[in-house]
């Protein structure tokens, strides 16, 4: 990985690096069928478009896209699409951002049950912000929440963790009045939202192992949920510190969703940040914040 530097071919790209691995690569069935959609995007397989000059009656057949949300190629018209009407839904008021992350004991678990984890973690986070900020202490009120979910670091390490962009007060409707936090403080304090987020992830994952969501096939997790190996972890994560940060956005509310927009329908490389690929290995290039 690298920052900089020439570009191997014009011709480099995801889709040529896919087919060259996807017999190789450890996948389930679901996984497969879309790195075949993606390998198969605009090449015809799909079915083509034929598209006629209205002047000159000129043909021309363009293959068909995948229109799968992973696909690189795809998708940029749906991302202006969703970036606009979650313009329109802005307030005309200050906002905040937060970012929850899963420590890295349970990254292995995350891949293992994505579903279950996935909405846990968008959950955990969501309720957490409101739950702080509907105390008394807080604005009282529930705020405005927008909450969206991201699984790797620009460097392409695993990292599963919810955004969560909410407005920096609530609307009182018995007062008919907008509450605003108070001058210098968070809607959230991260001490608490570290603690009540990371209490909230605990109790999802008590709640789902005692309903046997994590006890499908012989898989090295099984081994956690007998009762005493499952406490014994229980306390160890609680003893961690979990990832939880925030504060006031960057550029404001609005700058913040246009940066989460572009997660929502794109992948998180692009073919503009490949470098090369030779013998198996992927050099690409990513910004350093």
């Amino acid at each position: 990985m690298c920052e900089s530097g020439p570009r191997e071919s014009q011709d480099l790209s995801l889709q040529r690096i896919l087919e060259d691995v996807i017999d190789e690569v450890p996948v389930s069935f679901a996984e497969r069928k879309v790195l075949r959609q993606l390998i198969a995007c605009g090449t015809g397989e799909l079915g083509h478009h034929y598209l006629v000059c209205d002047h000159c009656s000129a043909m021309k057949v363009v293959g068909r896209a995948c229109k799968n949300r992973h696909c690189p190629n795809c998708n940029n018209g749906r991302i202006a699409e969703w970036s606009a009407k979650r313009e329109e839904e802005l307030l005309p008021v200050p906002y905040e951002r937060y970012e929850f992350g899963l420590p890295s004991a349970l990254h292995r678990w995350a891949l293992r049950y994505k579903r279950e984890m996935y909405g846990l973690l968008l959950k955990a986070a969501q309720d957490t912000v409101l739950e702080l900020a509907k105390a008394p202490e807080s604005v009282g009120v529930a705020p405005a929440v927008m909450t969206a979910l991201h699984t790797s670091t620009r460097t392409l390490n695993y990292y599963p963790h919810a955004h969560v962009e909410v407005s920096a007060g609530g609307y009182d409707a018995e007062q008919d009045q907008w509450i605003p936090t108070k001058e210098g403080a968070l809607i959230a304090p991260l001490d608490q939202a570290r603690d009540l987020f990371r209490d909230k992830v605990l109790e999802g994952l008590d709640l789902r192992r005692r309903h046997g969501r994590f006890s499908d096939g012989d898989r090295p997790e099984i081994e956690l949920l007998s009762d005493g190996r499952w406490s014994v972890w229980m306390a160890e994560l609680r003893e961690k510190r979990w990832p939880v940060s925030g504060g006031e956005p960057f550029g404001g509310g609005l700058q913040y969703l246009r940066y989460l927009s572009r997660s929502v329908y794109r992948v998180p490389i692009a073919n503009r940040q490949l470098l090369s690929y030779r013998d198996g290995e992927v050099v690409f290039q990513y910004r350093d914040r």
